[in-house]
Order: structure tokens, then sequence, then C-alpha cells
């Protein structure tokens, strides 16, 4: 999930819970009040202070954190790179943008729209649990920049825990809110470091 700063209070945005949402259960993206066009899948949730810690770190694995120096400054473009962190999967990178203001319906029937789509063709896939992770680009000195938040994504062939089978073909799927219209829509931004 990625830090949010709504003025001087912690959030965070993630995708489908509660306090500002876009998603409408048993249908998928819904406009925001005030919008006329759709913010893909995204939630903003108020951390409760002394509760939780909310800092402007995304976890690479265990106990290594990347610092969040800012938000990517435009919207995702086709062939761009980037990183995906997940509860399950922890840091994955070699994603690369193929799709963006793309309509995805999926298998429950729901529809997410105006979302950014990426693939890659070898190593790890974003797995079950890993929606509302941080999507973000790593720069040379380790900073990262927030680019947006996963909705879904994986492989085609699963086993039963939701892991990539061994008969994977090795292309793995994310789709993601981009983090521009996760500004524009919600109140506050991206927390930095």
């Amino acid at each position: 999930m990625n830090s949010w700063d709504k003025t001087g209070a912690d959030n965070t945005v993630t995708v489908g819970f509660v306090d500002h949402d876009n998603w409408g259960n048993g249908r998928g993206s819904t406009k925001l009040s005030g919008q006329n066009y759709y913010s893909g899948d995204l939630s903003l949730i108020e951390v409760i202070a002394n509760k939780y810690d909310v800092s402007a770190r995304i976890y690479k694995k265990e106990s290594v954190l990347r610092r969040v120096a800012n938000r990517w400054t435009t919207r995702s473009k086709k062939g761009e790179k980037f990183c995906t962190g997940g509860a399950r999967s922890s840091e994955v990178c070699g994603w690369k943008v193929t799709e963006t203001k793309k309509r995805v319906k999926y298998g429950d029937g729901t529809v997410a729209q105006n979302m950014t789509v990426a693939q890659k063709n070898s190593g790890s896939c974003v797995i079950s649990a890993d929606s509302g992770g941080p999507v973000y680009t790593v720069k040379s000195n380790g900073s990262v920049y927030a680019k947006g938040t996963i909705s879904a994504g994986g492989c085609a062939t699963r086993t039963d825990d939701g892991e990539c089978s061994d008969a994977w073909d090795g292309k793995c799927t994310v789709v993601f809110a981009d983090i521009a219209l996760a500004e524009k829509a919600l109140p506050g931004g991206v927390k930095k470091w």
C-alpha cells in the first residue's frame, strides 16, 4: 500500500475498502463524486494514530526497506518498467507497461476502468493477497517513485493455493490504478520520506 498524507493525517491508498472508495461491489469501477471519468480501483483508508506505523517506505523483502522519494510525475506510458510490492510476493521487478487507460473485466464479472496493464516473461508474479500493494519505479540510488496500486494480476495457470503452477508458461500480468489518478481523485497526496 502507498502511504498517503491527507492534511497531516496518516492514510493509506489501497483497493476495494472504505473511507474514499470508487469500487462498487458486483459492478467494479464507479465515478467518485464530482468526477466525469473513472479512476480505476482505489480506496483511501484512515490509519488510527499510534496504533500502526505508517511511513513513506516500501518493503523490499523481510526487513529491507526502500524510501519513497515522490510520486511518478506522469501517467504510466507503454514500455515503462517498474516493480511491485505485495503482501505475499514481496518485491517483484521486471514489469513492462503494455496497455494504458484499459477496461479490464475480472473473473467475478466486475469491470475495472481506466487501468494500466503490464506483463513480464520470467521470474515471479504477483499472487493472491497482493492486491492493494504498491507499484513503483526504483531509481539508481535505491529510492522509489510511487506509480500506482495493484488491483489484480498473476499467471494464467494457478495451483489451489493461488501460486503459479508448474504448467505456467512464464508470462505474468499485473493490473494497477495509476498514482496520477489517485492524486487527482483523492484528497492529499503520496507521503514522501
